[in-house]
């Protein structure tokens, strides 16, 4: 009697989890915008959800009955819908959310089309709403990436207050300093997803994180300056699928597409995959450029408790250089070269491939605690022939330049793992979130057929002859200059502890500590350079402790005053003989103060920041050295400045992003006393941007306009005094761009105009020889189809 008893429990329970149904769908405003944070619950029941980035929302397990689904948010009118369940079926609902100007206050609600950044985890390792931080932070969404159809990080930063390209190999200046693409973090972990020098295609991303300041306390050895996050696409439940075609001046070409969904039918396990494609669209002449990505993601829920995602992609590129393209100039005058003038010779290629692997594994030991682990693996192979600029000019000759040519293969790999834990607790009336963890990071640079360089035949700047440059064999051939294998290698391990804490509803707080310890190991097998010979850096070993404060005052719910001390190393990259290291690490510290605004419901954001910044042992390039290799360390370097910005909905269909950055950075100590008080290189005083723009979309169809401007200050190739007659000067610019966006339900058509005044420019230098010039005046269209399920 007992078994048929049991039996009979058995398949009634079997029974009702058959009758089990899920309910998901859509929600979107009453321009057919995706909201994503919109509350959804079932009245009088423990289901309990939000929509996502894309509006979408799913509730599963539930049993055969009627309901009332209610969606609610901040901005909206509540609006509720009666169901009725009568087996295992799955219920689609999309509902449309008007707005209101009484609203609740509890619920932040964020359109899918929101510019201001509101959380983010990139600084804490914690889902920390923005304006709770006492550190400056800015985000390109997107969308915004979407209506400038920007696809390089140089094009995204002028949407972002005072960073400023300052090199055409990825290098850029934050707050007077320069950050370069081999320290870009993704999704919060270190490894840079592309080769040496290769602009970083946008189609795998989400939006870009920019973080001011140094970020040491969770990522050690760090840009001090500031720093990029990459956020990529994210798996998601629901299907969705995107895609668009691009075609555009300088024979552009791009494709790009993605698509999401689940894999199994509980929604337990789902994905993102998709690529991109470009060719073309540089307008030096005979200019190869190809590239291609190939991105996924995998999440797995494996309970309530416990997911796992695997991040992969692959890019492969195949271009005249990986660098971006450079101009020479002759004496004292940047644009002395025509715009589309190439210096390289026709065997001149950059062949490279990397793949990029990361895995976030996160647990919940209970409902205050969990454990987390973060672990990467880069890697980049490049085969490269490229030439570069020697001296300014050929010195039988005006019109030419020299040049040099350089064999080189390079492997870079990048693995790092981070495990910490996050833990929520009160002591007394103060309100602590706690993380604490250990990281590893190893960076192996390894030529494995080593590099030769040569002395190659100076090019003409107005008859260029884009022959080979042939070098005659022999190490003791008089256009032979250097040779070498070499390996480098930089390993770090690190320990921090940091404690947000929050008092009532108006005090908030950071304080944190890291122990850093790293060590570097060089070794050069080199030939016939001012008897070099083989060299060998025994590892040189480091540790540091970083500390950082910071404090939040919100005298209301709108408006956070902050202030901020925070500090940071580098160890120095050019650290080789040739480079005339070894050298000191690179410290800092950095003192910051400002306000943060959220205002109509969130959808308005204002900040401001002052900052001060103290670098010590910066490198500069000696120009006494006839080579061009040499470094040297600078005592001390002084930046300080403030950065205003202002983003998102001013009135309803028209949106802003408007930024103002100052900058002073100068040597404050030298060995050298006539160098204090130079103004440092490549760091522009002024910087201003705005982009903005006006919807007439209804229902999902109508027109979209919006411009923008850009305007950078006069910069110096080299550190100079106000005074210094032959100092050169890169000029000021200002830039104007335009849009026009159509949309027909699912679909978009985009016309972009940038540069449209087709002002000549200098975008950066990194080099007494050439400059980073930019783009004349071009065009893009682009097709783009959306689905959502």
């Amino acid at each position: 009697m007992k078994k048929i008893f049991t039996a009979i429990l058995v398949m009634l329970s079997v029974a009702g989890l058959a009758q089990k149904a899920t309910i998901e769908g859509n929600i979107y405003d009453e321009n057919q915008v995706a909201l994503q944070g919109i509350t959804i619950q079932i009245e009088s029941s423990r289901h309990i959800t939000a929509t996502d980035i894309d509006g979408h929302f799913f509730i599963a397990s539930i049993q055969a009955g009627s309901y009332t689904l209610l969606a609610t948010g901040v901005g909206y009118a509540a609006k509720s819908k009666t169901i009725i369940i009568t087996g295992g079926e799955k219920v689609t609902l999309n509902l449309q959310l008007n707005t209101v100007l009484n609203t609740l206050e509890e619920v932040t609600v964020t359109a899918k089309k929101r510019l201001a950044i509101t959380n983010t985890a990139s600084l804490t390792r914690t889902n920390t709403a923005a304006k709770d931080l006492p550190q400056s932070i800015q985000s390109v969404s997107r969308s915004t990436l979407n209506e400038q159809q920007i696809y390089t990080v140089s094009d995204a930063m002028k949407d972002v207050a005072g960073v400023n390209v300052s090199s055409n190999y990825g290098s850029y200046n934050f707050r007077g300093f320069n950050t370069t693409a081999a320290g870009f973090l993704t999704n919060g972990i270190k490894g840079s997803m592309f080769p040496e020098g290769v602009s970083n295609s946008l189609a795998n991303i989400e939006s870009i994180e920019v973080l001011r300041g140094p970020a040491a306390i969770l990522y050690g050895e760090n840009a001090m300056g500031g720093n990029i996050n990459f956020v990529t696409k994210q798996p998601k439940k629901s299907l969705t699928t995107n895609s668009a075609v691009s075609a555009g001046s300088f024979g552009l070409f791009r494709m790009q597409a993605d698509v999401t969904g689940s894999i199994n039918k509980n929604k337990s396990l789902y994905y993102v995959a998709g690529f991109g494609t470009e060719n073309g669209g540089k307008v030096t002449k005979d200019w190869k450029n190809q590239n291609a990505l190939i991105f996924t993601a995998v999440k797995w829920e494996a309970n309530d408790k416990t997911s796992l995602q695997l991040n992969a992609n692959y890019n492969y590129d195949n271009s005249t250089s990986n660098y971006e393209i450079t101009l020479p100039f002759i004496k004292e005058d940047v644009f002395s070269s025509p715009t589309d003038f190439n210096f390289h010779g026709n065997d001149a290629k950059f062949k490279g491939n990397s793949f990029q692997l990361q895995g976030q594994l996160h647990h919940k030991i209970n409902n205050n605690w969990g454990l987390h682990l973060l672990t990467g693996l880069s890697q980049s192979n490049a085969d490269a022939i490229y030439y570069s600029i020697g001296d300014y000019t050929d010195p039988t000759n005006d019109n030419k330049v020299e040049r040099i040519k350089t064999y080189s293969k390079t492997r870079i790999t990048t693995p790092t793992l981070n495990a910490y834990t996050t833990g929520i607790f009160n002591i007394g009336i103060i309100k602590n979130s706690f993380t604490a963890g250990v990281d590893l990071h190893k960076e192996n640079w390894i030529y494995p057929a080593g590099y030769r360089i040569y002395s190659a035949d100076s090019i003409s700047v107005t008859h260029p002859d884009h022959s080979p440059f042939i070098p005659e064999p022999g190490p003791l051939a008089a256009d032979y200059l250097y040779s070498s294998y070499e390996i480098f290698q930089l390993k770090t391990m690190g320990a921090y502890i940091q404690d947000q804490f929050s008092i009532g509803e108006k005090w908030k707080g950071i304080i944190g500590l890291r122990y850093n310890h790293y060590g570097n190991f060089y070794r050069a097998d080199s030939v016939n350079y001012e008897d070099f010979g083989t060299y060998e850096e025994r590892p040189l070993k480091t540790t540091a402790f970083i500390p950082r404060f910071g404090i939040v005052f919100q005298p209301t719910k709108q408006v956070s005053l902050y202030a901020d001390y925070n500090s940071g190393f580098q160890p120095q990259f050019s650290n080789n003989k040739l480079s005339g290291g070894p050298f000191k690490p690179e410290t800092a510290n950095q003192f910051e103060a400002g306000a943060k605004g959220e205002f109509l419901q969130g959808q308005l954001v204002p900040t401001v920041a002052f900052y001060h910044i103290n670098k010590n042992n910066v490198l500069t390039p000696d120009l006494n050295d006839p080579t061009g290799n040499l470094m040297r360390p600078v005592g001390q370097v002084r930046s300080k400045g403030f950065e205003a910005t202002l983003t998102g909905t001013v009135i309803k269909n028209w949106n802003v992003i408007a930024n103002y950055a100052f900058n002073e950075t100068r040597i404050t100590k030298s060995n050298e006393p006539d160098e204090i008080g130079m103004i440092f290189s490549n760091a522009p005083k002024h910087i201003t941007s705005i982009w903005t723009t006006y919807s007439f979309i209804k229902n999902g169809q109508g027109l979209k306009i919006g411009a923008g401007y850009r305007y950078t200050s006069s910069r110096f190739i080299r550190d100079v005094k106000t005074s210094d007659i032959n100092r050169v000067v890169l000029p000021s610019y200002s830039v104007v761009d335009a849009m026009i966006q159509y949309d027909i339900k699912r679909i978009s058509l985009y016309v972009n105009a940038n540069n449209m005044l087709n002002k000549k420019y200098v975008q950066g230098s990194y080099s007494s020889r050439s400059v980073f010039i930019g783009t004349p005046r071009d065009f893009v269209a682009t097709i783009a189809y959306r689905f959502v399920k």
